[in-house]
C-alpha cells in the first residue's frame, strides 16, 4: 500500500531589491540575492523541496533559524542541480512534526535575478511562508 503524498506550493522572486547573503560554500567576497520561506509540517516524515524556474537556483534548508551574518550555522542541507528540470534544487529531509525549519532560495550565480516556485511533497500538506523582511 502506498502511502498517500501532499503537494504543497509557493511562489515569489529575486529582485535587486531583495537582500543579499554571503553563501556558505563560496568566498565571501560573492554577493547572492535570496529568499527565506519558513517551513512547517504537521505530521513528522520525509518531505522533499524542489525548484522551478527559469534561473538556476540554490537551495539551503536550515534547523529552525537562518542568520545571514553566519550561513553556516543551523544549514542541514543544501542543492544546486539535483532536480530533474533546468539547474533546479531538490531537497529531501526528514523533518518533525510542528518544527520549524527555513528554506533559503538563492541562485548559483551572482546577483541573479527572476522569479520561482517552490513545491514540498510529503505525507503532510507543509505550511510554507515567506518570511523574508
Amino acid at each position: 500500500l502506498t502511502e498517500p503524498s501532499f503537494l504543497s506550493s509557493i511562489s515569489s522572486e529575486l529582485s535587486p531589491s531583495s537582500l543579499v547573503f554571503h553563501r556558505p560554500d563560496r568566498d565571501p567576497e560573492y554577493n547572492y540575492y535570496y529568499q527565506v520561506i519558513e517551513i512547517l509540517a504537521p505530521a513528522s516524515g520525509t518531505y522533499t523541496f524542489t525548484s522551478d524556474s527559469g534561473i538556476d537556483t540554490m537551495g539551503f534548508f536550515y534547523d529552525t533559524s537562518f542568520d545571514p551574518s553566519n550561513p553556516s550555522a543551523n544549514l542541514i542541507a543544501e542543492d544546486d542541480d539535483g532536480g530533474a528540470i533546468n539547474l533546479q534544487f531538490h531537497i529531501e529531509a526528514f523533518l518533525e512534526a510542528e518544527h520549524p525549519y527555513i528554506l533559503v532560495v538563492t541562485t548559483h550565480g551572482e546577483s541573479e535575478t527572476g522569479s520561482f516556485s517552490i513545491s514540498a511533497d510529503g505525507p503532510a500538506s507543509v505550511g510554507l511562508r515567506s518570511a523574508t523582511p
